[in-house]
């Protein structure tokens, strides 16, 4: 079962001005499910949603897609203290850091509908959806990773991600040199819209290397260490708001990195806790739309 990057169907979309009525005005969703049904959902998504190359000259990402969350809430998302004092050294180290993900429940598919049953109402926002780039957990769409229905998922908007599970592993020990990620480190994410469809098409079904199994989407395994390259793709993708026009990608971190993490455990709450380190960061290309031809 896989889940397809929203990234797919804007790099089907072939023109070169964006109209601002056309981008639907919840977050782009993708559900797990087979390939080609997936793909046709992602196709159907944009349609008449196109790109531009115009800055928006507002950032209404907090208004639209934060969340605040109460003290209980925060309480209930921060790690155990046991692994917090356990990992204190590590932690000191840059770019490292110790989470709590939940389970996506579909509570936040629709920013205009909200969900008032028991799930739900237990829902803590953001919680299933994290970003290693920004260090936060951020709204679905902007996400490196999720957890759905017992599977880690990379879909971020407008990103190009490969997950691989390295095993049982001492994290500590895993640098850009390690088994499994000689794969990673070589992928050249494609610039051009359709080449980096072609790309996205060859991770949805799967990639077997160097004894390594490369994909989009991969069990969560307790005790198994995982590494993810997120190459987040530059670019605008402009959004209407009571009249106004923003990019949803503004003050996104859009970089290409490649993170280590562990699964340390799963809690009584059914979330787990992932320590995860930063292997390497550079700067990521920009994607290039095809312009539409005239007729």
């Amino acid at each position: 079962m896989l889940k397809v990057l929203c990234v797919s169907a804007l790099f089907l979309a072939t023109s070169s001005v964006c109209s601002a009525q056309a981008v639907r005005e919840e977050p782009p969703m993708a559900t797990i499910g087979g390939e080609r049904a997936a793909r046709q959902k992602e196709t159907e998504r944009l349609k008449g949603g196109q790109r531009t190359s115009r800055e928006a000259s507002i950032n209404l990402l907090p208004l639209l897609f934060g969340r605040r969350i109460s003290k209980q809430q925060k309480i209930r998302l921060a790690p155990a203290q046991s692994d917090l004092s356990r990992y204190a050294e590590f932690l000191q180290k840059p770019r490292t850091g110790l989470i709590k993900l939940f389970s996506d429940v579909g509570c936040e598919e629709n920013t205009n509908v909200v969900r008032a049953d028991d799930v739900c109402l237990q829902w803590i926002p953001n919680s299933g959806f994290y970003s290693f780039r920004e260090k936060a957990y951020k709204s679905d769409f902007l996400a490196d990773i999720r957890l759905k229905n017992g599977m880690l998922v990379s879909d971020g908007f407008l990103a190009q991600s490969i997950l691989v599970n390295l095993g049982d592993v001492d994290l500590e020990t895993v640098s850009s040199s390690s088994n499994g990620l000689k794969f990673l480190n070589e992928f050249q994410p494609a610039a051009e819209s359709k080449a980096a469809l072609t790309q996205v098409e060859q991770m949805i079904k799967g990639i077997r290397a160097d004894n390594f199994i490369y994909r989009k989407s991969l069990p969560a395994i307790v005790n198994a260490t995982y590494a993810l390259r997120v190459t987040a793709y530059r670019g605008n993708f402009l959004k209407s708001y009571r009249g106004q026009l923003f990019n949803i990608l503004a003050g996104d971190k859009r970089i290409d990195a490649t993170i280590a993490f562990r699964i340390l455990g799963k809690n009584d709450d059914g979330s787990l806790t992932l320590l995860w380190k930063e292997l390497s960061r550079k700067d990521a290309p920009k994607v290039l739309f095809q312009k539409r031809k005239k007729d």
